[in-house]
């Protein structure tokens, strides 16, 4: 495993492929599209993805679907099962959108073709699933506060059964 020095503003990627290659591909591009914004760590398995996780913080995962322990989209359903909070961009190497849009259907935040021509695309994918996972944390604050909000006002003000109008 690979893992680069800790920048403590840096977004944490965890990336979860089996080809060193395609891995080694998408740290340079962050490197070379985002410099100094993101630290990447490598793991070439879904078990060893699940138990790095557990030793250390990350922001997000990149996770490929063909794994040697899981394959399809059941390494994704496998992933959300273990860590659903944590914001997954797939990385395909199927040009077919068929996949990356099922994977968006089962939980992933984004996918991303597997050495793109866009770069930039890589970026703004994981910066859009750190963004999406915001979001939804601020929703569920507020759905929070407001049902905390509507139990007092019931406490103070109990509402009475309307009288039917004739």
């Amino acid at each position: 495993m690979k893992m680069a020095d800790q920048n403590s503003a840096a977004i944490r990627v965890l990336v979860v492929e089996d080809n060193t290659a395609d891995a080694d591909l998408v740290r340079i591009t962050l490197e070379e599209h985002a410099p100094g914004d993101f630290t990447v760590a490598h793991v070439r398995k879904l078990s060893s993805a699940l138990e790095q996780m557990a030793r250390h913080a990350y922001d997000v995962v990149l996770l490929d679907l063909g794994l040697p322990d899981a394959d399809g989209l059941e390494t994704l359903e496998r992933f959300r099962k273990a860590r659903p909070s944590t914001p997954v961009v797939v990385l395909t190497g199927r040009s077919d959108r068929t996949v990356g849009l099922a994977a968006l259907e089962r939980g992933a935040h984004a996918y991303v073709l597997k050495g793109g021509d866009h770069p930039d695309e890589l970026v703004g994918c994981i910066r859009g699933a750190l963004g999406r996972r915001r979001a939804m944390e601020d929703l569920a604050a507020v759905t929070s506060t407001l049902r905390s909000a509507e139990a007092r006002l019931k406490r103070i003000h109990p509402t009475e059964p309307r009288a039917k109008k004739p």
